[in-house]
């Protein structure tokens, strides 16, 4: 397969074609800072699931930090680093250099970059991560102590490549590169942006085919309900191919948990279709062709008033990644002791 693409404005009416031409943002005098509040104002912009992380801190002038530090649902530290150009293994060495000076902040230090970066008002980090995740016993153990690394650039060089590879596949170091590219067409600019899926990290090297859903309860009040009925999981908003890669990631056999925001885990059943169906109902709402439906058999279901709410499977020994749309459910142990409690309540 050919690695050289090309991007081209076409007109319908005239039939006529120009080639978009590709740019750094050196280029086009782009600031990495520019690019950095970009992705603070809008996190789709990097993210598949926007809604999946919180945006902590900033870089100062003249610091030694990170550009951007945020934090998942599962209080993973997510450290990006953005090269407006080319990046290399000094790249590699830069961010990992970051990390390792991160690992000696107390929690005070990261209270305090989120209070200057939010404002006084924000009040206490790790009570609005809390309340993000819907787990007000969340332990402060557990928050930013495992760190994600992204390195965000035009270009990388082979050396970088090796290097990434290299730590992700020999040593388990979450760490990345997500490359971006602008076209340039008179005086429109364009931006192409790889995304960030934002899955949990795996607690143990194998998967054992366990999934965690989210209903939309935020933004689509009562969805779960015609979700249960209906036997399915759906989702709609992110873009046609987006949701449906979404909701294609689990395998046919595949458990799902069914999360209801602010309630808790109300279902767990079995993908029964090999991939997501276009349909329509979920939302009670126009989602204009964009919502995607993937066909469950329950194995437990109970009233969202009996939920397992998001701080008693955290006393079990796990977080869920809540904030997540969809994703991977890394304690199949955990889960067994889900399903069990969730067959509990129907019965009672």
């Amino acid at each position: 397969m050919s690695d050289i693409s090309f991007l081209y404005r076409i007109n319908l009416k005239t039939g006529n074609i120009s080639p978009l031409i590709s740019c750094s943002a050196a280029d086009l005098r782009v600031k990495e800072k520019q690019i950095e509040k970009w992705i603070t104002l809008n996190p789709s912009l990097l993210f598949t699931d926007a809604g999946s992380v919180m945006v902590i801190a900033q870089e100062l002038s003249g610091e030694l930090l990170a550009d951007l530090l945020a934090v998942d649902s599962q209080g993973n530290l997510i450290i990006i680093e953005i090269k407006r150009h080319w990046s290399d293994r000094k790249t590699a060495g830069q961010i990992l250099d970051y990390a390792a000076r991160l690992s000696k902040w107390d929690y005070e230090a990261f209270n305090n970059r989120w209070k200057l970066h939010k404002g006084e008002q924000a009040g206490d980090l790790l009570k609005s991560f809390r309340n993000f995740v819907e787990n007000p016993s969340f332990s402060e153990e557990d928050f930013l102590k495992t760190k994600r690394l992204f390195i965000l650039a035009s270009h990388a060089d082979e050396g970088l490549k090796r290097i990434i590879i290299w730590l992700r596949d020999e040593y388990n170091v979450p760490i990345d590169f997500v490359p971006f590219t602008f076209f340039e067409d008179g005086d429109d600019v364009f931006l192409h942006m790889d995304k960030i899926d934002v899955q949990p990290i795996p607690k143990t090297i194998k998967f054992d085919g366990d999934w965690f859903f989210n209903t939309n309860e935020t933004h689509s009040t009562g969805a779960w309900k015609n979700m249960i009925e209906r036997g399915v999981i759906a989702a709609y908003g992110y873009g046609e191919a987006t949701t449906k890669m979404k909701m294609d990631m689990p395998a046919t056999g595949n458990r799902v948990f069914v999360y209801v925001n602010r309630k808790g885990i109300i279902a767990a059943g079995n993908i029964t279709e090999e991939i997501s169906e276009q349909g329509l109902g979920m939302f009670n709402k126009d989602t204009n062709g964009d919502e995607y439906h993937r066909a469950v058999d329950w194995i437990t279901k109970v009233p969202v008033e009996k939920a397992i709410s998001s701080a008693e499977v955290s006393k079990l020994g796990y977080n869920m990644p809540v904030r997540c749309t969809i994703g991977q459910w890394n304690d199949s142990k955990i889960a067994e002791l889900v399903v069990s409690e969730l067959k509990k309540r129907e019965k009672k």
